[in-house]
């Protein structure tokens, strides 16, 4: 998608995407955005779970909710996340800081807690860049193979619930966005393209979320899919 217009963040991870209430809304914004884009015809029917370290509440909302839409799932054995993860987080500070600081620094009223502490931790990270840079092909490639088995992968969005805002303090801001981001911030860095939805989870009010995961350039695919788990939980 066009980025003109967009303030940069982290230039070479910079994306936009559509959020919305419903499928139907999601397939409206990728409208908006690419005119004429349209959900595939048919959804996908071979699915690979990747297994993940979430809360066994949310693995199982997420099986339920493949169970539900009766798809062909296929269970697949990776062991891409932390590196992917690390490569992600490197490359992403670097140019977050690279871009931003300066801007941090000038309005440092108008930046929250969780953004100082990120900044602060690029000196950490900056002798790893090289290193993440020229790991980040071959990784991309061992994710990218997953499709020669599957047409698209599922797993939790975030391995844990939401935190209450108030339970939330500033010795425990960072750790927090490490843990939610941990398996949603390495498909950015393969410039796969996402889904996130709720799900029920048995024993609380409170949703869990199904990650959908395809090829790149497969958001029709993506989003004909993440119509049918809809259609599936009413």
């Amino acid at each position: 998608m066009p980025l003109g217009g967009v303030w940069p963040l982290a230039p070479s991870l910079d994306t936009v995407g559509p959020m919305a209430a419903t499928v139907d809304g999601l397939v409206t914004g990728m409208a908006l955005l690419e005119p004429g884009f349209t959900a595939a015809a048919a959804s996908a029917r071979r699915i690979g779970r990747l297994r993940t370290t979430a809360r066994p509440e949310i693995d199982q909302a997420v099986d339920q909710a493949l169970k539900a839409a009766e798809f062909d799932v296929v269970t697949l054995d990776w062991d891409g996340f932390a590196a992917g993860t690390n490569i992600f987080t490197t490359i992403f500070l670097i140019e977050a800081w690279d871009t931003d600081h300066a801007l941090a620094e000038a309005h440092p009223d108008g930046v929250g807690e969780d953004i100082r502490q990120t900044l602060s931790m690029t000196d950490a990270f900056r002798p790893g860049l090289a290193d993440a840079r020229s790991q980040l092909a071959a990784w991309r490639r061992s994710l990218l193979d997953l499709f020669r088995q599957v047409e698209l992968l599922a797993l939790p969005t975030l391995p844990v619930f939401p935190p209450r805002l108030a339970d939330l303090t500033p010795d425990s801001l960072v750790n927090m966005i490490i843990e939610i981001t941990q398996y949603t911030g390495l498909f950015n860095a393969a410039g796969t393209p996402c889904t996130a939805q709720p799900v029920p989870a048995t024993g609380t009010q409170m949703p869990a979320s199904l990650q959908l995961v395809g090829p790149p350039r497969g958001e029709e695919l993506l989003l004909a899919t993440a119509r049918r788990v809809e259609a599936a939980l009413g």
